[in-house]
């Protein structure tokens, strides 16, 4: 079988379509219930919605980015070892996961 399991994109796919397809299932039932309501205020929730999805990614990113640039240049200048870079990395990430968890509208 062909495709990311194996370790390849076929080649009518990229990178952002192949990354996308396991959640495709969760825009199309949730943006039209939003969409549908008659009322102003659903437009203005999903645009607070959106922006927190913004300030999240960006927050993540900045956040993955000096962790995993301060554990490369401590394994280059040889200050830890690659099992502890490792080991940070993953643990990062674990710290990192709660935040995302939760809910966009407060």
């Amino acid at each position: 079988m062909q495709g990311i399991a194996c370790g390849m994109l076929p080649s009518s796919t990229s990178w952002h379509t192949a990354s996308l397809r396991p959640s495709k299932g969760v825009a199309p039932s949730s943006v039209p219930r939003t969409l549908t309501d008659t009322d102003l205020a659903a437009i203005v929730r999903l645009r607070r919605m959106s922006q927190g999805l913004v300030d999240r990614l960006t927050s993540s990113y900045s956040k993955v980015m000096l962790t995993n640039s301060a554990l490369l240049a401590l394994g280059i200048t040889g200050a830890i070892a690659s099992q502890a870079s490792s080991m940070l990395h993953n643990g990062s990430t674990i710290a990192y996961s709660p935040s995302n968890a939760k809910a966009y509208l407060r």
